[in-house]
């Protein structure tokens, strides 16, 4: 009977958590048209893998084998172990720090572009390949544990890409980030509060 109810609470937390996620896609795409060409390859650079998956093939071994990097780097924490390769993509974070560096330390222009490709490429191979993992770790039919959790890992990801997108970019902010996301959130809920209950 606990399991059950415990169950239920994790599915109504995870459906209840929807907006919130929905008001972060938005928040965090609106911040990246600010900067339309960056925009614009990132967007490629996710549609490209998301084809590739669907129609050419899954690299699976070049994922996992970037993974074992990073849970070998966590491996005597734990708790760090279990959480950190999941919830920061560790190939989309390095290209951008890489940018930083490349574009701040050695003044090296004209890559950004390039850079932002292989990042929305990489983050959306990062997020797939994590939602399947998860999805199979869950083996129950109502996937209340998986729905819930990746909701947050999501979340993690879309926060970590923007803090290190800010760095890299003047005209990106990530606290006018969040504070869209906040306001997008509260406009959704009470767009159905007044919907459900008019």
């Amino acid at each position: 009977m606990s399991k059950k109810f415990f169950q239920f609470i994790k599915l109504a937390l995870a459906i209840l958590a929807f907006p919130v996620l929905i008001a972060l896609t938005m928040s965090f795409s609106e911040e990246l048209m600010r900067i339309p060409e960056m925009h614009e390859v990132f967007l490629c650079g996710i549609i490209a893998y998301v084809f590739m998956h669907l129609f050419v093939f899954v690299p699976e071994r070049f994922f996992y084998f970037v993974q074992k990097i990073f849970y070998d780097i966590f491996q005597r924490q734990p708790t760090l172990y279990h959480v950190v390769p999941r919830v920061v993509p560790f190939v989309p974070t390095l290209l951008l720090i890489g940018l930083y560096i490349c574009a701040s330390i050695m003044n090296v222009g004209g890559v950004a572009q390039i850079v932002m490709f292989f990042v929305g490429f990489a983050w959306a191979m990062h997020l797939v390949m994590i939602a399947q993992e998860m999805h199979e770790e869950d083996t129950k039919k109502i996937k209340a544990h998986y729905y819930l959790l990746m909701s947050g890992t999501y979340v993690a990801n879309v926060l970590v890409v923007a803090l290190f997108v800010d760095l890299d970019f003047k005209q990106f902010s990530f606290l006018s980030f969040l504070s869209q996301w906040g306001v997008g959130a509260k406009e959704l809920y009470l767009s159905l509060q007044g919907q459900l209950f008019s």
